[in-house]
């Protein structure tokens, strides 16, 4: 529910913000489903600035300067939600067991759980994860390619993954909140659609090498799910 609430949330407030006035159909569905992806975890939060950062860029593109004020008024109540969820966390013993982590630690475990996951040994099939990680980065460097693809919202996807790991890394500093990378599974959507806009470039640059990525991506993908079968009969996947 988190995971798929991150991504409802982003696209209905990129469809707000998509014309020179606010859709209001799309803003109230927005302003819905934050709620509810606020309530969902407590991480969350990591979130809601980079949704007030696409509701600032609007804003500012269009001068809507009372839109500013919104804006800021939306990272207020997150900070807030985020400062209530932090101090339950804690108070009630949280958090003891979190060690302090790197962004060398934290990308390769986010990189093996969005594209094969915990089934697998991340010792043995580390090569196949950066496989995923570069076919992820071809999606990135497409947004960022020139600056009319950036204005074009280039942009959203990289910053969509940067603004929550960039926050993470700096409350760790504070207090350590990271123990695996379920702790971050509200991103998982971002990197399936980078995945699949790299897979889009390599099929516009030679079919055949697509494919071949992609039977490649499948048949590992299959390999990890073969592994929860078998090492975990009795529930239900």
């Amino acid at each position: 529910v988190w995971a798929v609430l991150a991504m409802l949330t982003t696209y209905f407030l990129l469809r707000a913000t998509e014309g020179e006035r606010l859709d209001r159909a799309a803003i109230v569905c927005f302003a819905v489903l934050e709620v509810m992806f606020l309530a969902s975890h407590y991480f969350s939060i990591f979130l809601a600035p980079f949704h007030a950062l696409i509701f600032l860029v609007w804003a500012l593109r269009r001068r809507r300067y009372w839109a500013i004020g919104l804006g800021m008024i939306l990272l207020g109540v997150g900070a807030l939600i985020g400062f209530y969820a932090a101090w339950v966390l804690i108070s009630q013993g949280g958090g003891a067991n979190f060690a302090r982590i790197s962004l060398a630690i934290l990308l390769p475990d986010m990189i093996n759980a969005f594209s094969l996951g915990l089934s697998v040994d991340y010792g043995q099939v580390w090569w196949i994860d950066i496989g995923f990680a570069i076919l992820a980065l071809i999606g990135v460097g497409w947004g960022l390619r020139n600056r009319k693809a950036m204005a074009a919202g280039g942009w959203i996807l990289p910053a969509f993954f940067a603004v929550p790991v960039a926050l993470l890394l700096i409350i760790n500093t504070i207090q350590p909140l990271y123990m695996t990378a379920r702790h971050l599974s509200q991103l998982v959507g971002g990197f399936i659609l980078l995945l699949a806009i790299g897979m889009g470039v390599l099929w516009q640059w030679q079919r055949i090498v697509a494919g071949l990525v992609l039977l490649g991506m499948l048949l590992t993908i299959g390999y990890s799910l073969s592994l929860i079968h078998i090492s975990e009969p009795t529930r239900p996947y």
